[in-house]
């Protein structure tokens, strides 16, 4: 073989190894999909790895860690050793998910005794949006205004049109419910 195939053969070994430690390393120190969405009060985010979610826990102080794709047993751990609430809820992967939660959800991250909230989904995209959207919704903000504050989170109504038109349904539904502010509604998500 000749020697250049050789050394192009060690530069995709290389950066092949390299692609594969970041994937396995990094995200187990650094969170994935962080986003301040109040500061302070409100973070959001794909799921983490144990020691992502205890920087989190530990650097923003958080009390509440709610989990929109069910139950992560390691993580329901270390939010306990951080004596943080874990909630959950499992709704579709593509953000689509009952409206009553919605508004639950909202109301939790609108609880200032649940304050500090982190709250996640699988890759911090679909149903994190939904539930900042209902979120924005509860504090006052008009359903096209909360729409366009979910693209800097990664939303694309071209791309989630079925999303998009959900929680434009949900906008309707929540006109239609108790004001915002009003007491969540009974069944909410506990520990």
């Amino acid at each position: 073989m000749k020697r250049w195939m050789w050394i192009a053969a060690a530069v995709v070994a290389v950066l092949a190894a390299g692609t594969i430690a970041v994937d396995l390393y990094w995200n187990e120190f650094f969170p994935r999909r962080f986003f301040v969405v109040e500061d302070g009060t409100l973070f959001r985010g794909a799921r983490q790895r144990d020691r992502a979610l205890e920087g989190i826990l530990e650097k923003r102080e958080c009390r509440t860690v709610l989990s929109l794709t069910g139950a992560v047993e390691s993580n329901a751990e270390v939010a306990r050793e951080h004596d943080a609430a874990y909630l959950v809820y499992n709704w579709k992967g593509n953000g689509v998910g009952p409206f009553e939660e919605y508004l639950e959800a909202a109301r939790i991250l609108d609880d200032e005794k649940q304050q500090p909230v982190f709250y996640h989904c699988a890759g911090g995209r679909h149903r994190t949006n939904a539930a900042t959207f209902a979120y924005l919704l509860e504090t006052g903000v008009a359903p096209e205004e909360a729409l366009e504050r979910i693209e800097r989170y990664g939303f694309d109504e071209e791309h989630d049109p079925v999303l998009a038109d959900h929680l434009r349904e949900y906008a309707v539904w929540r006109a239609m419910q108790s004001p915002p502010g009003a007491p969540a509604a009974e069944g909410a998500p506990t520990e």
